[in-house]
């Protein structure tokens, strides 16, 4: 059986040989189009509050993630242009700062304490974003990459879409490394208990 298998092969090479490079094809295009979930809600069963809440906040409301952005030593102008910028990126749904309730000409040390403590802790201010999708959704990702490109480095975004877009980014810097590390040592493996060393390169 072998030995017939082999002689088949051997004839109809050349059709082996295409079929395999079609079926490239449909390979390349599923490749391509599969995505990689990093969002651990969408494991957690659909009934449980965590998700229920989401659904009835994007339903419902028309929002659904939200982040919270930190700035450190940026002038009050500063920020509100910043807070403008975030207002206009797509998936972004509003912005709430302390100029969403008080113009900034009005000092901040007029508020309550507990309010004032609310948005700033010695230079530090925070905002909070309001996202029109849920944690996971493309779009909710990509405004999280837009607002990372508007900021500099004195603001810092938290929230469970950044911690997602940071995983993913983590991952795919450091996935081919792994692979690399791992073609490296099946070669070294195989080139002492094969009967030739260049036998792994061949068939690498």
């Amino acid at each position: 059986m072998p030995l017939k298998t082999g002689k088949w092969v051997t004839k109809y090479h050349k059709l082996i040989l295409i079929i395999a490079v079609l079926l490239l094809i449909p390979s390349g295009i599923g490749y391509i189009h599969t995505k990689v979930n990093y969002d651990l809600l969408t494991y957690l069963p659909k009934d449980i509050e965590t998700m229920v809440g989401q659904d009835i906040l994007k339903e419902e409301f028309g929002s659904g993630a939200f982040s919270v952005l930190i700035t450190e030593g940026m002038p009050e102008k500063d920020i509100v242009s910043l807070k403008q910028q975030i207002m206009e990126t797509d998936h972004v749904k509003n912005v709430i700062w302390y100029d969403s309730f008080l113009d900034i000409s009005i000092p901040m040390e007029i508020l309550p304490e507990e309010i004032m403590d609310a948005f700033n802790q010695g230079d530090s201010s925070l905002m909070f974003i309001i996202f029109d999708d849920t944690t996971s959704a493309d779009g909710t990702v990509e405004a999280v990459r837009k607002i990372r490109s508007i900021a500099d480095n004195r603001v810092f975004l938290s929230g469970m879409s950044a911690v997602l877009v940071d995983t993913e980014d983590l991952s795919e810097a450091e996935a081919p490394v792994y692979v690399m590390m791992a073609v490296a040592l099946s070669c070294l493996v195989l080139m002492f208990v094969m009967d030739s060393y260049l036998i792994p390169f061949i068939f690498l």
